[in-house]
């Protein structure tokens, strides 16, 4: 869904299309949502059934239904995260999402979630804490900066119409390359080495077998290279 709503969206900004930018942006949150939904959905209501396909072991079942309930919480946090680094990727805004990615993930996710785990003695669960609350601060800033940024487009679309108007394209004045007579010459490129390396192939092989071989071999790779 990030994929393609980088995609989408980059391609309406194409085309000069910001009212089309805007409904891909939110249709790709609301489809995001759904499947997020539908996986927390499924990791909840079955967070104590789904370990027992794996252990029998009560005191594992007991903490993997924990750390499920985190993931499933977790699909929230992250599905709009990186569906706002998208979305901000197709209007080609990489170096402040950037910034705001590191201070999400390193400056606040890891911290928290140590604290959650070593001071508050929440164990693993804590640091899935961590990692929800990072990247829930990650997808609110990539999403006000997305909003902020659609409000400069307008402008930063008339700058990009008023710069190409008129102005001539920089190979404008180059011919069309002849790709047949240059896959031509490659292709006879290519045969004559093959044949030098046959010939040389032939040739080292000649010094270890017998003179009647060495005499029928020879002169044949050598007059199609020569």
């Amino acid at each position: 869904i990030g994929a393609a709503t980088t995609i989408r969206v980059s391609h309406q900004l194409g085309k000069g299309d910001l009212l089309a930018v805007r409904m891909a942006s939110n249709a790709s949150i609301h489809l995001c949502l759904l499947m997020n939904t539908i996986g927390a959905v499924f990791m909840i209501s079955l967070r104590h059934q789904i370990p027992m396909l794996f252990t029998q072991d009560a005191a594992v079942i007991d903490i993997a239904s924990k750390l499920i309930l985190c993931a499933g919480l977790f699909q929230y946090a992250d599905g709009m995260q990186t569906i706002g680094a998208a979305m901000l990727r197709g209007i080609t805004d990489v170096k402040r999402p950037m910034i705001y990615a590191f201070v999400a993930y390193i400056l606040i996710a890891l911290p928290v979630g140590i604290v959650c785990m070593f001071p508050l003695k929440m164990g693993a669960p804590g640091m899935w804490i961590g990692f929800i609350f990072g990247l829930s601060v990650a997808a609110v800033l990539f999403h006000f900066r997305f909003r902020k940024q659609l409000q400069r487009l307008p402008n930063r679309l008339t700058e990009n119409q008023r710069s190409t108007n008129g102005a001539p394209t920089e190979h404008s004045d180059m011919l069309p390359i002849p790709y047949r007579y240059l896959t031509r010459t490659l292709q006879i490129l290519c045969r004559h080495l093959a044949d030098t390396l046959r010939a040389l192939s032939c040739l080292i092989q000649s010094f270890l077998w017998s003179k009647r071989k060495r005499e029928r071999l020879l002169p044949r790779y050598a007059y199609r290279v020569f």
